[in-house]
């Protein structure tokens, strides 16, 4: 059942990030609060559904990981790009521990996503 979960939400953190690249190349700004409140009930619903503090931190990570990245290469940016000037308060805490080095925040967040994963 988690990796069912897991399978469902990494394609919602795909297709949120298609809609949210149309709209940068619309020249509209992503909306983060509405994206944190449709991420909550994503999380909320997978607790609901399997009540797991594990399944929740490897959703978090997934989040991190296939989200950034899927924008990214919407964007045509580079795969492990950070932004010099974040919006999100997720973003800006990243880019606050990790500075411009992408390739070791991702690769950490890809560790914690297969600890989490083991531990479900």
């Amino acid at each position: 059942m988690n990796y069912k979960i897991i399978m469902v939400v990494t394609i919602l953190n795909i297709v949120l990030a298609i809609i949210d690249a149309g709209r940068i190349k619309r020249g509209k700004s992503i909306k983060h609060g509405v994206n944190g409140f449709i991420y909550t009930l994503i999380l909320a619903a997978a607790f609901w559904v399997k009540p797991n503090y594990w399944l929740i931190s490897a959703l978090v990570f997934d989040r991190l990981i296939f989200f950034n990245i899927s924008l990214n290469l919407c964007r045509m940016l580079p795969v492990f790009y950070v932004s010099e000037s974040p919006k999100s308060i997720v973003d800006k805490i990243s880019r606050w521990v990790f500075g411009k080095y992408g390739y070791i925040m991702y690769f950490i967040y890809l560790v914690l996503f297969i600890v989490s994963i083991f531990k479900t």
